[in-house]
């Protein structure tokens, strides 16, 4: 036994001599094992460094006969800022890497195609092995002789634990003055007890490692999938990893033939395909659900297949699946001679449309004219948009659009059926299936892009948070009224980061309007591509209102809106304010030399509070002036005023238009006046506010809200006062 770790231990010295020879530290990626060498299912830790910092290093295990891989990654780690890694697996205990021989750690970088290899000697394990007995023989018949008998052992020999069987022995007793009889020693079965390891997840499929973030990092949650094909909608692939913000690596060896094949991924969000190391689809972004395709020539044999996938939120979707490239320019129709597509398919050929009505004949010579079935299929490109497509039949069809499910009327009789889906740009993948039972037989499709006629609001739904790019979807929605909750706008859009601008025309009344929104989450109004005078552009609930004057006429109003997770609703109206204009007589215009460092708008009611105004930081007399005297009645009037917040111009001052109440809201509408000399040529007076004297009995009773405006409607101040009149 001795010999035997003396012997291991030199030749993984070599190998791992072998394995880093060359190799220069600082530049080159390199790897090493601790421990180097030991038995099936040891934890094997793999440290390096040279490799290329923040990069994905993915590691596998190569025959070091065959210098083949099974393509399972066993192990994977990010470089740090130094470019060192830091990985670990235990060593397999299935074939063929259980038997006693060499393997090798493969580690490859994923953006950089950087390698490096390091070796491991596999010990064998000991197991219970059962020894067959050793048998002693002595002959039945011997001469005398003078040599004295021979002593046999008085107990078994123990027999060391050994990975062989022993065979029988034969000993040959030489010949004795005595008979002496046959004698047999069985020598018990020796059982070395091999500690108990935590059962592997058997693989026999594809290898599925789930990771609980989006970029395959970490230690996976390992299981066999069947195949891969899965539509997750909202919901999570397993347990112990969240429906959203997950990815997962499927790998597996397949077998081809010397042929060209069509690799398809059906995904949200993102995917990537490897075969035998090599990407061959890469669409690593976000998107709705899409059907991305690649072709390649392949040799007769097994090549190794990496699917990758991550799913950021909303909906998740990943499919798989391979074809053999035909000469199908159009549909593949594959033909059967029964009702339920089972079996091979007796006809296989192209059609240039799914455009037929048989009546009561066969499809094709070979096919019967009743009980049959067919599935066509095709990949067509289409630009962004609502389609409508129409199928006719007699009798079952079903319609799937990008694996979705459009159509489901698999039952006799003569119809037309259509269905509405919104496509993003790109290729699409259609398959249609139709069954025949008797009587005639038709089986037609048809699609056609849909152009919305807009009456109400022109609604551009986005794909992405930010109004980026084209829209996918552009429709008329008759109101901005919406509570989609966890679910999609409609068919083609995420139920996640998207956004959506309506745009309309729009014919008001001259007068004050209140505006009010109510949103999950950002939110923006505008009119006639002026500044938004409601924008709450950040995530969460929010529900705001403002009043704004609209002159009369059309006006375009665009509300903008985006939907970061969760739920997602928007309600957006407005309404008239039936305004009560106060009485000529009832206020009267005051001049104050006065301005102030900041906008303001003041309801005084009192002499005190006066006072305290003209006391306040950042207000100013106007230069060579005292401080004001305020000429109101306070038992009577309420001072109004709106300072501009900058140093007073001569011949400028702000005047007003209106005062008028909605409720116990005072709208106070301003506007900036140009003044000129008197006859006398003397220069009018300086000033930049606005100031008038009202009477509370021209204003409603109680908590008053008072509002100033300019005339394009932008709020400029507000402020509350209490109408003491009873």
């Amino acid at each position: 036994m001795i010999l035997f770790l003396a012997a291991v231990l030199v030749v993984v010295l070599l190998l791992n001599r072998q394995a880093t020879a060359g190799r220069t530290p600082i530049e080159d990626a390199y790897i090493s094992l601790e421990p180097a060498a030991g038995e099936a299912g040891t934890m094997i830790n793999v440290t390096g460094g040279g490799w290329q910092p923040g990069e994905s290093v993915l590691i596998y295990l190569v025959e070091s006969g065959t210098n083949n891989t099974d393509g399972v990654v066993y192990a994977n780690a990010v470089a740090g800022d130094e470019g060192q890694i830091s990985a670990s697996f235990p060593y397999p205990q299935s074939e063929p890497w259980s038997r006693g021989q060499t393997a090798v750690v493969l580690a490859m970088g994923l953006r950089s195609g950087d390698s490096a290899r390091a070796a491991f000697q596999v010990a064998p394990g000991a197991t219970e092995t059962a020894v067959p007995p050793t048998e002693t023989l002595s002959p039945t018949d011997v001469p005398p002789t003078d040599v004295p008998p021979t002593a046999m052992p008085e107990a078994p020999t123990a027999v060391p634990p050994t990975a062989t069987q022993v065979p029988p022995t034969a000993t040959q007793v030489p010949p004795t003055a005595t008979q002496v009889p046959p004698t047999a020693t069985q020598v018990p079965p020796t059982a070395t007890r091999v500690p108990p390891t935590a059962t592997p997840v058997q693989i026999v499929d594809w290898r599925g490692e789930y990771y609980d973030n989006r970029d395959l990092i970490g230690s996976p949650r390992v299981r066999n999938d069947v195949k891969i094909d899965f539509d997750w909608g909202a919901g999570s692939p397993m347990q112990g990893i969240p429906a959203d913000n997950f990815s997962a690596r499927w790998t597996r060896r397949l077998n081809f033939e010397a042929r060209t094949y069509r690799f398809f991924l059906r995904v949200d969000d993102g995917a990537r395909l490897w075969v035998d190391g090599q990407l061959l689809i890469d669409a690593w972004a976000d998107g709705a659900v899409r059907t991305v395709t690649a072709d390649r020539t392949m040799t007769a044999g097994q090549h190794d297949v990496r699917v990758e996938m991550y799913e950021r939120s909303g909906d998740a979707t990943i499919a798989f699946w391979r074809e053999v490239v035909e000469s199908y320019p159009d549909w593949k129709g594959e033909y059967y001679n029964n009702r339920d597509l089972a079996g091979s398919p007796v006809l296989v050929r192209n059609d240039k449309n799914v455009d037929f009505n048989w009546g009561t004949g066969a499809p094709a010579s070979g096919l019967p004219a009743d009980n049959f079935s067919a599935r066509w299929t095709r990949n067509v490109d289409l630009s962004a948009g609502l389609y409508r497509f129409t199928v006719q039949v007699d009798d079952g069809v079903r319609l799937w659009v990008d694996g979705k499910l459009l159509i489901d009327r698999w039952h006799d009789g003569t119809a037309t059926y259509t269905a509405d889906v919104n496509l993003s740009g790109g290729t699409h993948a259609l398959r249609m299936e139709y069954y025949e039972h008797t009587g005639g037989a038709m089986a037609r499709l048809s699609w056609a892009k849909q152009q919305a006629t807009i009456t109400d609001w022109k609604g551009e739904y986005f794909n992405n948070p930010d109004l980026a790019g084209k829209p996918v979807l552009v429709r008329n929605d008759k109101n901005v009224d919406f509570d989609w909750g966890t679910g999609a706008p409609a068919s083609g859009l995420p139920a996640d980061n998207f956004s959506v601008r309506w745009t309309r025309n729009v014919d008001f009344e001259n007068g004050y309007y209140r505006f009010c929104v109510r949103a999950d989450d950002g939110v923006s109004v505008e009119m006639d591509d002026q500044k938004p005078f409601i924008r709450s552009w950040t995530d969460g609930h929010k529900e705001q209102c403002a009043e704004v004057f609209v002159s009369e006429g059309r006006h375009k109003v665009r509300v903008e809106y985006y939907e970061r997770g969760a739920n997602a609703r928007i309600h957006f109206g407005w309404e008239k304010l039936n305004l009560t204009s106060v009485p000529d007589g009832t206020f009267r215009r005051l001049d104050l030399p006065v301005w102030t460092e900041t906008p303001l708008g003041m309801a005084i009611d009192s002499q005190q509070e006066y006072q305290a105004f003209l006391l306040r930081q950042g207000v100013h007399v106007i230069d060579g002036q005292r401080a004001p005297e305020a000429p109101v009645r306070w038992e009577d009037e309420v001072l109004l005023g709106y300072f501009m917040g900058q140093r007073p111009k001569e011949g400028v001052r702000l005047e007003t238009t209106r005062i008028a109440y909605n409720g116990q809201v005072v709208i106070v509408r301003l506007k900036q006046a140009t003044l000129t000399a008197d006859d006398q040529g003397t220069p009018p007076a300086a000033g930049s506010s606005w100031t008038a004297a009202v009477r509370w009995s021209a204003l409603p009773k109680g908590t008053l809200t008072f509002r100033f405006y300019d005339l394009q409607g932008r709020l400029l101040a507000e402020d509350t006062a209490v109408n003491p009149h009873k």
